[in-house]
């Protein structure tokens, strides 16, 4: 799923080189919101603002076949067993439409409306999948897709949940962090800390990290929502942050990037680019792939946010790049899709 486990931690635990040979190409009819593909064995995933989710073969980047549904998907698909997992938002309706698309049999296995859009990423839990519509109702379904709860929050959301130990997390548009029992809806807790939430959460054993339109970087206590420490960027967030064993990684608008310390947010490194840091990064062992408006990917040493490489891309970059047997896949506008091998 989008950042890798329901915690949302972006980072894959291998050494990459930085020297790539280019596999193929593929388009999409759409562009993509700020998520990222899915892949299964042989096939990546991806959805587009036209409505349609792809599957695409990762060796030979063709396309094998395609959704097409009118709506928009927003969020990257989630696969479990042989089903698809995603919610479509309609265009005209306040509504979503939440499917599990059998793709080995090819055909829907269940659909449900829900109301409201749902403009973020579901996450899956332990047992099901928890979303959030943009007028902030938080609904559960069963890892077969059946309706468990609802809960009505009367706040905007735009974050994206992520969940860990029974609660799902997120921020709200009135700079409320609010953490929800996956178990039967209840909210945990609502504490108002400032600041619009543009950025998803991500949580790393007991802490959690989510960023505001104040610049301003959160660490908390993901089941009491009791802030561990804060970390003023001095420009808007809008990326979820990504982290490892030690650090976290996060970008803002300014074109400024940081690697701080988890435990206290002390500041590790700072890297700075004329572009802008709206997309999260990928980590891997020793090279941070951070996309960058500016039409690039950069390379940063993990340790020293050195600039090991640009790689220039032919449009803005959208979807958080992702490694899958040694294979670097990345997408940018004007929907399209590039896959790269890694060389040693």
């Amino acid at each position: 799923m989008f950042g890798n486990i329901s915690m949302r931690n972006f980072y894959t635990k291998q050494n990459i080189s930085d020297s790539l040979k280019f596999l193929w190409e593929a388009g999409t009819h759409g562009g993509y919101a700020n998520t990222s593909v899915t892949v299964n064995d042989s096939l990546v995933f991806i959805s587009d603002l036209t409505g349609r989710v792809y599957a695409i073969g990762l060796i030979s980047g063709k396309e094998i076949g395609q959704i097409k549904e009118k709506g928009t998907v927003f969020g990257s698909p989630i696969i479990y067993n042989f089903w698809l997992i995603y919610a479509l938002a309609s265009n005209d309706e306040n509504e979503t439409y939440f499917y599990l698309y059998d793709f080995n049999d090819g055909k829907v296995f269940r659909q449900d409306v829900l109301k409201g859009r749902v403009l973020t990423e579901i996450v899956q839990t332990d047992d099901g999948y928890i979303m959030v519509t943009e007028k902030g109702t938080v609904y559960k379904y069963n890892i077969s897709g059946l309706p468990q709860w609802e809960t009505k929050l009367e706040a905007n959301v735009h974050s994206s949940p992520a969940f860990s130990s029974g609660l799902a997390i997120f921020g709200d548009d009135q700079g409320e962090l609010i953490g929800v029992n996956s178990e039967d809806g209840k909210v945990v807790y609502r504490k108002n800390i400032g600041g619009l939430f543009l950025s998803g959460a991500s949580i790393s054993g007991q802490a959690a990290f989510i960023g505001n339109d104040n610049g301003k970087i959160y660490s908390f206590d993901f089941q009491t929502g009791d802030i561990l420490w804060q970390f003023d960027s001095g420009y808007r967030i809008a990326m979820t942050p990504a982290y490892d064993d030690d650090n976290i990684y996060f970008g803002n608008l300014n074109g400024d990037f940081f690697c701080l310390n988890k435990s206290d947010g002390s500041l590790i490194w700072k890297y700075h680019s004329p572009g802008v840091f709206n997309v999260t990064p990928l980590i891997t062992n020793n090279i941070v792939l951070a996309p960058d408006l500016k039409n690039s990917i950069k390379f940063l040493d993990k340790n020293t946010g050195e600039l090991h490489m640009n790689m220039e891309i032919d449009g803005r970059p959208k979807l958080t790049p992702v490694i899958y047997n040694n294979k670097l896949i990345i997408g940018f506008d004007r929907g399209t899709l590039q896959a790269y091998e890694f060389i040693y």
